[in-house]
């Protein structure tokens, strides 16, 4: 690493700094110092964030490096209002090792290869070339965007001000994500517990974001050995190809997707949230509940949907409409550069063969289920009306249909509903309105069955990590003496069950390679020379030479394969990037079946005229020929490239790269008239 790389790091992670200083001032109203410290890098990133995308998006600035760095100083008096207070510190130390911890991580599998990062890395670095608003799907060019892409917009932010490279940002980003998860875990829970011990609230706020599910550790008392197999398959424990993904393995996996990036600012807005449902409400509470609220929408849009069922269900315990209602006016400001008019969404109900069974839940829940055992039997018993009989036939009907979907899910949410109704507070409630939403999640699906069941059950790691840690925690300062060492005995089980889990898997991935290159770098694209010497050097030329947003025509080809590989490495937007991909985020199927047409037609059709007319009407500047196109579309197409009409720009071992030259010579075409061409 240079020396200008770890300057540029420094400078990262110092913006964050100055972000987090501002915002603590508010925060203390509402909360400890402490806990403000801990709410306070994810809150003044966003609200940084915002700013910024409401001036770019209304086209008053420009995302500019040098545009982003004066709004940083002319913001930067403000610290003479910020007070950091010696608590606040406290979080400070938190945040420091987790930081480093992750980097450490990264640098042991730097590559950006493999799972979604194609996807991930080709958004980052569209949005760090993108200066103005509104962006287009660098999977479809010229196509507008409609696709939750606030959190790529706010890691350009920081690539930008910082002037780190995204090579060695990408991996950077990921332990950012993972050090603001656990900070604002730790808040959440401390916002619930104010007076307790604040090791334990440390403790329990490291246990959610870094636990493994039970799953690790039966696939290895099974026979499975320790590998990253292992690992893999801990994350589909669900019906047919549905992921289980929980939040240490999202962190070790590394794909920087919205699912993963918005994590923090869930947490962010859910400890808002539980604020203005037990503390005297307050305007600027709501106001800034509403800010965190809005921006899950662009952030990830099913973190939005959690949050605000839970909001409907808040309102309905303690009827706070008016300022509910006023951090619904707010969210909807926020996140106004967002709403645009959208297709309907589908949903529909899930059939018998894709239900999860109780015994499939545990393997993914059951840590917290086992946390919260104690605590909600002993609510339970302790409340004079409630008698603990009819649990015992519950269990038994659990015992019997635990497997025969969705009986056994109905049994054991009943179960804890039933469990929770002996305590009004809030962590039950959350337990309650959980087990409600499994019960939802297994007989209905929206948009489709595996994003529903792959970004909900995320959803309640966390609500369930919080309720119950909460719970436990609340339980445990009343215990004594003998009472104490018993339940210290009983949540070490499932602790060192899970724990060993998160040991094994942070080894087999660090031992893991996806890819061949360098170890011990952050340099997320280092293995390119290693596998592709004359590609990497075409990237590098792009990168460095090729300013703002040119379309680039590269092969086409299914998912998670080698393809839209430059598009990845360099942000410029490509003619059409995975399918499936990019049909989700509303692309016209026989729009793009066009784009595939086109591709074809320009790298195989001999005619120059034919291959102009389509480059015109998508608007390309530069086409890639290398080793993927010549194998797909060798022939005696390629050969037009030499034609004057094409001017090789760069070209590096078996990899070319064209720039195309129109002249006066070439047809005038309207607008999209190569849409009429299909296959």
């Amino acid at each position: 690493m240079t020396l200008t790389v770890a300057l540029s790091i420094a400078l990262w992670f110092l913006t964050i700094e100055l972000l987090a200083l501002l915002s603590l001032r508010p925060l203390t109203y509402i909360f400890t110092p402490f806990i403000g410290a801990c709410l306070s890098r994810p809150f003044g990133l966003l609200l940084f964030t915002v700013l910024v995308w409401h001036l770019n998006s209304i086209h008053i600035i420009d995302a500019t490096p040098q545009t982003l760095r004066l709004i940083l100083l002319a913001i930067a008096p403000a610290l003479l209002w910020a007070r950091r207070r010696g608590e606040s510190f406290q979080a400070l130390f938190l945040w420091v090792p987790t930081v480093v911890g992750f980097l450490i991580l990264r640098s042991l599998e730097p590559a950006i290869y493999g799972g979604e990062k194609t996807m991930d890395f080709s958004f980052l670095n569209y949005f760090v070339r993108l200066e103005t608003l509104p962006p287009e799907d660098p999977w479809a060019a010229r196509h507008p965007m409609s696709y939750y892409y606030l959190g790529y917009y706010l890691f350009s932010l920081l690539h930008k001000i910082s002037g780190l490279d995204t090579r060695y940002g990408y991996n950077v980003a990921v332990a950012t994500v993972a050090a603001l998860l656990v900070t604002s875990l730790t808040g959440a829970i401390a916002s619930l517990l104010p007076a307790a011990n604040k090791k334990a609230v440390i403790v329990a706020g490291l246990a959610i974001a870094l636990m493994s599910n039970p799953e690790v550790i039966r696939l290895l008392l099974d026979g499975r050995p320790p590998s990253f197999d292992t690992f893999w398959e801990s994350s589909r424990v669900f019906t047919g190809d549905n992921f289980s993904e929980y939040l240490v393995w999202s962190l070790l996996f590394g794909d920087l997707h919205p699912h993963l990036m918005v994590l923090p600012f869930t947490v962010l807005a859910l400890t808002l949230l539980f604020r203005l449902f037990t503390a005297p409400p307050s305007l600027l509470l709501s106001v800034l509940f509403g800010s965190a609220w809005g921006t899950l929408l662009p952030l990830n849009a099913w973190d939005f949907i959690t949050v605000s069922l839970l909001v409907g269900t808040f309102t309905i315990y303690n009827r706070r409409f008016v300022h509910l209602s006023l951090a619904g006016i707010v969210a909807l400001l926020t996140t106004y550069p967002f709403l645009t008019t959208r297709e309907g969404i589908e949903w529909g109900f899930v059939s018998i063969s894709e239900t999860n069974s109780v015994g499939m839940v545990l393997r993914m829940l059951g840590g917290w289920f086992a946390v919260l055992t104690l605590p909600l039997l002993a609510g339970f018993r302790k409340t004079p009306h409630l008698s603990p009989l009819p649990l015992l036939p519950l269990v038994i009907v659990i015992l019997v249909v635990g497997e025969i979907p969705p009986l056994g899910i109905l049994s054991l949410c009943v179960a804890v509903i039933l469990l929770t109704s002996a305590d009004k507070t809030l962590p039950s409630l959350l337990i309650s309105f959980s087990a409600s939403v499994i019960v939802v999640v297994e007989l209905f699906y929206l948009i489709d069955r595996t994003n529903t069941v792959f970004k909900i059950y995320l959803h309640l790691w966390l609500l369930l990590g919080i309720a119950s840690s909460v719970l436990f925690l609340r339980w445990f300062s009343e215990l004594r003496g003998e009472q104490r060492r018993w339940a210290i005995r009983f949540i070490a089980l499932p602790a060192l069950w899970c724990g060993a889990g998160t040991v094994i898997s942070v080894a087999v991935v660090a031992k893991s390679e996806w890819v061949e290159g360098p170890r011990f770098t952050l340099d997320g694209m280092a293995y390119l020379a290693s596998i592709n010497p004359g590609e990497a050097e075409v990237v590098t030329y792009l990168r460095e030479k090729v300013k703002g947003t040119p379309v680039i025509l590269e092969a086409w080809g299914g998912p998670y394969g080698p393809y839209t590989r430059i598009t990845q490495n360099t942000g410029l937007p490509t003619l059409l990037g995975w399918e499936i991909h990019v049909g989700q985020r509303g692309v016209p199927k026989n729009e793009i079946e066009a784009r595939k047409s086109a591709i074809h037609q320009i790298y195989t059709n001999s005619s120059v005229q034919s291959a102009l007319t389509l480059l015109k009407s998508y608007h390309v500047e530069y086409i890639v020929v290398g080793g993927i196109e010549r194998e797909r579309y060798g022939g005696p197409g390629l050969a037009k490239f030499e034609l004057p009409q094409f001017e090789k720009v760069y070209e590096s071992g078996s990899t070319s790269l064209y720039r195309v030259t129109f002249g006066e010579q070439d047809l005038q075409l309207p607008p999209g008239s190569a849409q009429l061409i299909l296959p």
